[in-house]
């Protein structure tokens, strides 16, 4: 047998097209892929869980991850969610040229409702591909709130507390987070790494310095990223190492501090520095987009049922 011609599609939306010519080499052509992207909102409360709310209310399974990412700098998903809350999102359905399933894009929009805190946060997706609330202040923060994902904090910040191993009051001055030996660390912000090693009752210890007010420090790993150092530059959400139990730990959990001006505080309620708000040209595209968002969750609020958009 002998190939002829092959036809590919991308995940970038290229459509690759390889013929086979008279003398017996290949000549390959490389078109843009005809697409459509449909808007689709969704909605729901949360009675059990937000993983299966989400589901409930239409929103696929490789969105949720991206749509909880999208409010890890407003809301502790470990202990804020309660049954009641609520949220809301406008996703993007990418078809081909004849109206055919290809993939999911963009989370366009998303909402969180939280009813105990009568809290209320939102995220818009801009023509630079970041997100930012509706007044255009930058959604990413410079540090995380919690530098895991889906865990639980097993010890807050408590200046009295008393140590579970030494036995006697001693000030914790950092969240520790419990999870799997394992789970992988993210960096909290970018920055550069000015301590790596071994720190007495921390056991595997990284520091890692922000900004001239802000650092971070990671306890208890069990491991550390491979060709990690002191003085290497790390990005937010980088992995950086792996939770343990070294040092003077009970169990496997990370202790993640913050420090300001070289002092603890709570990770939990300090005020996090701001990112850049939305540029000026923007202003205009982006109010649109808020709005067509907020049109299209109120309709699918009157009909309860699916309503898509094309989007531009």
């Amino acid at each position: 047998p002998i190939l002829s011609s092959l036809s590919i599609f991308t995940k970038n939306d290229r459509h690759i097209i390889v013929t086979r010519k008279e003398n017996g080499t290949y000549k390959a052509q490389i078109q843009e892929r005809p697409i459509q992207k449909i808007l689709v909102p969704a909605q729901g409360v949360i009675h059990s869980s937000l993983y299966l709310a989400a589901q409930k209310a239409g929103l696929p399974d490789q969105l949720i991850a991206p749509f909880i990412e999208l409010f890890s700098w407003d809301i502790d998903f470990t202990r804020d969610i309660r049954k009641g809350d609520s949220f809301k999102i406008v996703f993007e359905k990418i078809l081909d040229e004849q109206g055919e399933f290809i993939r999911y894009g963009n989370i366009v929009a998303g909402n969180m409702s939280l009813r105990r805190l009568k809290k209320d946060v939102s995220a818009f997706r801009a023509e630079n591909n970041k997100y930012y609330n509706a007044k255009g202040q930058a959604k990413k923060k410079a540090l995380l709130r919690t530098p895991l994902k889906f865990s639980r904090i097993s010890s807050h910040f408590n200046p009295r507390r008393k140590h579970p191993v030494l036995g006697y009051t001693r000030a914790h001055r950092g969240t520790d987070f419990a999870a799997r030996t394992g789970t992988p660390i993210r960096a909290a912000g970018d920055g550069r790494i000015v301590f790596k090693g071994w720190k007495g009752g921390y056991g595997r210890y990284i520091k890692i310095k922000h900004s001239k007010d802000f650092s971070t420090a990671y306890a208890h790993l069990s491991r550390y990223k491979s060709r990690l150092k002191k003085g290497k530059s790390v990005k937010q959400g980088d992995i950086i190492g792996y939770v343990g139990m070294s040092g003077t730990a009970t169990g496997p959990h990370l202790h993640y501090e913050v420090l300001r001006h070289g002092r603890q505080v709570n990770a939990l309620k300090v005020r996090l520095p701001q990112g850049k708000p939305l540029p000026k040209k923007l202003h205009s595209s982006f109010k649109k987009q808020v709005a067509l968002a907020t049109t299209l969750w109120k309709q699918h609020l009157a009909s309860n049922k699916s309503t898509t958009i094309q989007a531009n």
